[in-house]
């Protein structure tokens, strides 16, 4: 094909006229054109082809599992104009290695990095109050991610298999008597080896699966500072009999899921 270059095996590294000839495998690098506004809902689910994506200034969005199991998808730059990032966005993407966010996210959405197997790091927008459920689950090679003072909220099992969540244990900024306590008071771990212990009162939010199968802990108590206590924040505590909480916080009714000795 006079207008397009393949190299290697079936690697596009250049179309001219824009078409995409047989044999092509995968997309060595994508550039949308100026007129383009938003990456829609779905619109590279399941798709193989791109490797390196650039989406430009005109984009302001990018929907709900855009990138979905685009597993040959190894770079993605974000160009600063993109204000929203659907949920699931790039779910199962097991070849991303790097992205860069756009710098005013307030934002990352439920399950965006699920399974994103190969990033190892990830530079979030100080503009991000919240993370939601399942934003980094299983990403099992993430080792580094900046958490703000600002972010206000983590979900559900946010970072749950990550190299995240045991390199915390080794920055006292973050971790104080096995209690790891990451952006607005938020408690992520509570490695505790005790019979009976007390929440810190620099804690404002119990995240989910911060005690998760805590066999150690029997009674804990929760003072007044911690607003918030999520679902399946003791989830599995076999040995949990006793749990002391103040009038004012609100307790997620999953928080204490199979801790069946709970009085």
């Amino acid at each position: 094909n006079a207008y397009a270059l393949l190299i290697g095996d079936g690697i596009l590294i250049k179309s001219i006229d824009g078409t995409i000839p047989e044999g092509t495998k995968a997309i060595a690098s994508y550039t949308f054109g100026s007129d383009k506004t938003e990456i829609a809902d779905n619109e590279f689910y399941d798709n193989k082809l791109p490797v390196s994506i650039s989406i430009p200034s005109s984009v302001k969005s990018i929907g709900d599992y855009a990138f979905y199991y685009a597993t040959n998808l190894k770079v993605i730059e974000i160009n600063d104009s993109v204000k929203d990032i659907g949920e699931k966005a790039f779910y199962g993407c097991s070849s991303l290695t790097y992205i860069k966010l756009p710098s005013d996210l307030k934002e990352i959405s439920d399950y965006m990095f699920y399974e994103c197997s190969s990033l190892t790091e990830i530079e979030l927008p100080k503009s991000v109050k919240k993370i939601g459920d399942y934003a980094f689950y299983n990403c099992i090679n993430l080792a580094s991610i900046n958490i703000a003072d600002n972010i206000a909220s983590i979900g559900e099992f946010a970072l749950q298999g990550t190299k995240v969540m045991n390199n915390f244990n080794d920055y006292d900024e973050y971790t104080k008597d096995g209690y790891t306590v990451i952006g607005d008071g938020i408690l992520v771990k509570a490695n505790v080896k005790y019979a009976k212990t007390t929440v810190p009162s620099n804690v404002k939010v119990i995240a989910s699966g911060a005690f998760n199968e805590n066999d150690f802990i029997e009674t804990v108590t929760i003072p007044s500072t911690v607003k918030t206590v999520e679902a399946y924040a003791f989830n599995g505590c076999d040995n949990l009999t006793k749990v002391t909480t103040s009038g004012s916080t609100k307790v997620d009714a999953d928080a204490y899921h199979l801790c069946e000795k709970l009085k």
